[in-house]
């Protein structure tokens, strides 16, 4: 049962969603790629840069709209718009733990997809993918989404270390200076 309050819920639904198709999928068509890679990165920053300062995995969209909707309708959003959408709506009986390691192997495998298909897939980028797949499914293992960050676990310390190489590496190979 999807469920919304508001036209502003509908809106924010439809935007998450989209967001999430085009994370998943933007690299099946060649003009989605692009973006595709922007909105993927903005993600990785999203959970990792920002998820310094407001927990693991965090997600500006999902916090506006946690925001709204706890103060126009007290209703409490999860911290996780996946869980909402697959826990919540579908009453599907798995873990948080689950959905949380199947979006880091999707988003990290659409991140390498993409790249492939561009023509700027780097072996360095392969290794750190893996590399990023490897210690945030460790993280979450171990973590909660929306833990705060410990440097003295090394799993996250390497988590965030690696994605910040990723991101940098992807930039990099994605930017065409034009002379």
């Amino acid at each position: 049962m999807f469920l919304y309050f508001d036209n502003f819920d509908l809106a924010m639904n439809m935007i998450h969603i989209a967001i999430i198709i085009i994370n998943a999928f933007g690299w099946i068509f060649e003009k989605t790629r692009r973006i595709s890679v922007l909105l993927i990165l903005l993600t990785i920053f999203c959970w990792t840069i920002l998820g310094f300062f407001f927990g693991l995995g965090y997600c500006p969209l999902t916090k506006i709209h946690a925001d709204y909707l706890y103060n126009n309708h007290q209703y409490l959003l999860p911290f996780s718009y996946i869980d909402y959408i697959f826990i919540t709506n579908f009453e599907l009986g798995i873990s948080t733990k689950f959905l949380s390691i199947c979006s880091i192997i999707v988003i990290f495998l659409s991140l390498y997809i993409s790249n492939l298909k561009l023509n700027n897939l780097t072996n360095k980028m392969s290794f750190l993918i893996i590399l990023n797949i490897i210690t945030w499914s460790l993280i979450i293992v171990f973590n909660e989404l929306g833990s705060t960050i410990n440097f003295k676990n090394l799993n996250i310390f390497f988590g965030l270390a690696f994605s910040c190489l990723l991101i940098k590496e992807v930039i990099i190979k994605n930017i065409k200076i034009k002379v």
